[in-house]
This record gives C-alpha cells, structure tokens and sequence, in this order.
C-alpha cells in the first residue's frame, strides 16, 4: 500500500480490535511474515473480493461475472491451512464479525489449482450471499470493481453490472 496506508489501516485496526496487525502486501518479506505468525497460531486474512488483472478464476457475483486471483486458496492449500470465510457489518455504531463458514481443503486432491479453485469459487459464493443479505455493509474500497463505460469492449476481468 502508498503512502503509509499500511501503517494507517494497521493502527486503526489494533484501536478497533486489538492486537492485529497489517502485512504489506507488496513487501518481499511478505510470505516469509505470514508463514512465521501462522507458525504463531495467528490468523492470516485476505480480501478475496479484489478483481484480478489478468485472468484467473471467473466467479458469479453480485448478479455479473467476476474475475478473482485463486491466489489466497492455493496458499490455503499449499499450507492445509483452513478458509474461514467471515463478514464484517455495522451494528449499533460497532463492527461485528460475523463466521460465515470454515472451508477445508482435500489434502488428497489430485490437483492443487483445481482444488484452489473450487475454494475460491466457493468462498465468493458465499461472501456473495453474505452482501446481497446487508448490501449496506459492503464497502467497495480501492477502486475494486469499476466497469467499463458503455460502447467499449470490456477489459479482461471487469465484473459486468446485471442487465435490469
């Protein structure tokens, strides 16, 4: 993340929910640090809701095509680390987390990325019924999901809009 961001989003988050802590994600050191509080019994968590720039996973969200990175699944996979997929909503001026489900991956799957990819495919299956139940709650940060206008061809992985 530019500009401090990391550090920002890391401090708010120890003041809201205690000791946590945000791995930047462009750091070299990044899996190194993950693998080591892991090794911790910590919890490593992802936004799996982040378009991919190139193509990867398509999934059906929010009523369009979405092109997700399979990425946070083959580490789950790689790992035999579990998927614990949760939401977080607003409640009476406070964040709730909320368990959704806890995803495991096959350790006797012939095929790590098709394995990776059921994960993936589930997991946004779920997150998407999860924001069609609160839509309110879902906060699309970082530019995640701009389409295209109207008239131009599409770019490779922009969720479409359901046609109403």
């Amino acid at each position: 993340m530019k500009g401090g961001l990391c550090e920002k989003i890391d401090a708010w988050m120890k003041r809201q929910y205690g000791d946590i802590e945000v791995v930047d994600r462009g750091s070299t050191k990044a899996l190194a640090a993950i693998l080591e509080k892991l090794r911790e019994g910590r919890v490593f968590a992802i936004l799996p809701d982040l378009r991919s720039k190139t193509p990867d996973v398509e999934v059906d969200f929010l009523g369009g095509k979405a092109n997700v990175s399979h990425a946070g699944a083959m580490f789950a996979v790689k790992c035999g680390s579990p998927i614990v997929v949760s939401v977080m909503r607003r409640e009476g001026g406070r964040h709730v987390f909320d368990h959704v489900a806890t995803l495991r991956p096959d350790p006797a799957a012939p095929d790590a990325r098709a394995e990776a990819r059921r994960l993936t495919v589930e997991a946004m299956r779920l997150l998407d019924g999860k924001i069609r139940e609160r839509p309110g709650d879902w906060f699309w940060y970082n530019k995640r999901w701009i389409l295209d206008p109207p008239g131009r061809k599409p770019r490779a992985g922009a969720a479409r809009p359901p046609i109403s």
